[in-house]
């Protein structure tokens, strides 16, 4: 019907060129119904002229019975060499048996209308994948011809499989991207602009004692940062927010930082931005370094220690025959025991 036509395709397109009259189509004596109902459907004719879509006509057998001007246009045939062609030969071998069946179905009407794609063989042995619909016409109880109408979607496809790429693409660096802060050696903490936690990473989760789905949610203040500095870092975030002026960003410093157990300890933190949409995120490397203060506190006392023992020597020195010990160990020499010799 003229409705299921202008629903299934585009809008009309500048006149293309006129068809050939209709009496060139070779019709069998058992399709001049088709050739009555074509010749006598003007706004048919005048739809076929001007439609974007690929329409075709084949008798139930399959035979091709006509073609509009975008139909051969898009697959480089021309009528005569269609005449007394079945649909079948010109479509992709591996989508022809699945054409056919959906068709049969069609014709014997035991399948309601559906939209199915397929391959065209074009002349020159290329292929066009098209989609559409199938549908039958009825006269006296038993089928006339079958009318296709189909889209040619190859740019549409050709867009898909670019889609498609980028989108493999994408995923492939996300999960590459997962993969890395997952593994990460340093704790990785995404935060936006109202210290909001978005990300928290496994080793966040080891340093902190908070899981990720305990902290995500939750503000930076209320798991790491020690009640003392809360005031410091919101005004930081304002500054950073209204001038853009920030003293830590893209800097490496070392901070106090709490647990989920209100423990404090060091962290090294380094805190760089970025921009999502209009949206600005900071995301934060923090490594664990209070074995490393430990270890400089302890370095830090010995060096003290030492210092003091030296002005303590160089106001106090010792004598230098106090320095050596008293008694120089000398080797001494095996004692031998005299023979005694008896009188005789």
């Amino acid at each position: 019907s003229v409705t299921y036509l202008q629903r299934y395709s585009l809008p009309p397109l500048p006149p293309l060129p006129p068809l050939p009259p209709l009496h060139y189509l070779r019709f069998m004596p058992d399709q001049e119904d088709f050739r009555h109902l074509i010749e006598s459907e003007e706004k048919f004719r005048d739809l076929f002229d001007h439609a974007n879509d690929l329409i075709h006509f084949s008798s139930p057998e399959g035979k091709i019975l006509y073609t509009n001007a975008a139909w051969m246009s898009t697959l480089g045939y021309n009528q005569e060499e269609l005449q007394d062609r079945f649909i079948f030969t010109i479509i992709h071998p591996d989508d022809v048996e699945r054409f056919r069946n959906y068709r049969e179905q069609i014709v014997r009407r035991e399948k309601e209308t559906s939209l199915i794609g397929f391959r065209f063989i074009k002349k020159d042995g290329g292929f066009v994948p098209v989609e559409g619909y199938v549908t039958v016409r009825i006269k006296d109880g038993r089928p006339i011809y079958t009318r296709a109408i189909l889209r040619d979607v190859t740019v549409r496809e050709a867009s898909e499989q670019r889609l498609q790429f980028f989108t493999s693409q994408i995923l492939e660096r996300e999960e590459n991207l997962r993969q890395l802060i997952s593994h990460a050696p340093d704790a990785i903490i995404v935060i936006n602009h109202e210290s909001i936690i978005q990300l928290w990473n496994p080793m966040a989760e080891n340093i902190f004692g908070w899981k990720a789905e305990e902290a995500v949610g939750r503000s930076l203040a209320d798991t790491i940062i020690p009640p003392e500095y809360h005031q410091a870092h919101f005004a930081g975030m304002r500054r950073l927010m209204e001038t853009g002026v920030s003293h830590i960003l893209n800097r490496t410093v070392e901070v106090m930082a709490r647990n989920k157990e209100d423990k404090l300890f060091y962290i090294s933190l380094t805190i760089s931005s970025y921009q999502v949409t209009s949206k600005r995120m900071f995301i934060a490397f923090l490594r664990d370094i209070s074995k490393q203060k430990l270890n400089e506190f302890e370095l830090d006392q010995r060096r003290k220690q030492l210092e003091r023992q030296q002005i303590h020597q160089a106001k106090h020195p010792v004598p230098i025959h106090r320095q050596l010990p008293r008694r120089l160990a000398v080797p001494r020499r095996p004692q031998h025991r005299q023979r005694q010799h008896r009188p005789r």
